[in-house]
């Protein structure tokens, strides 16, 4: 089979699809430019890629990503019920806290219902995990979150 075969479609649309076959992965150049995304998915029907049709999906219309952000402690919960481990952070909060029990440790600014003069202001860093429900993220394992807490 010495006979080149000639395919009569856009070349450099081809050496896109030729990119993914290789790599899994849609060329940075395409990206960029919605008409050839288009043009792309187009020929990615026209041969029938489906894996690439959904790959042009996905990176024209991403789905967005909810992170949501709790106390470090709450992890383990958290995993639980579902919620994947995305990052770990240390953030600066400054609290007041009543001695009488009033709006126990709020975040200053809070519109307190405490009037006391005596409530004493707090300010340390505290260790917040950032979570999602996205299955996109691996759910961490017990001795990841362990690793985590050392």
């Amino acid at each position: 089979h010495d006979t080149p075969i000639f395919i009569d479609r856009d070349g450099e649309l081809f050496s896109s699809i030729l990119y993914f076959l290789r790599t899994g992965f849609l060329p940075a150049k395409i990206l960029a430019d919605q008409a050839a995304l288009e043009d792309l998915n187009r020929e990615a029907d026209y041969f029938g890629i489906e894996a690439l049709s959904i790959n042009i999906r996905n990176s024209t219309y991403p789905p967005t990503l909810c992170i949501e952000k709790f106390p470090f402690s709450d992890i383990l919960l958290k995993l639980e019920e579902g919620y994947r481990f995305v990052m770990a952070r240390r953030d600066h909060v400054v609290s007041h806290v009543c001695p009488h029990g009033h709006d126990e440790y709020q975040p200053t600014g809070y519109d307190s219902r405490c009037r006391h003069s005596h409530v004493e202001v707090y300010s340390q860093d505290i260790l917040f995990a950032f979570m999602t429900l996205d299955k996109r993220f691996p759910m961490a394992t017990i001795p990841m979150v362990t690793a985590l807490l050392e």
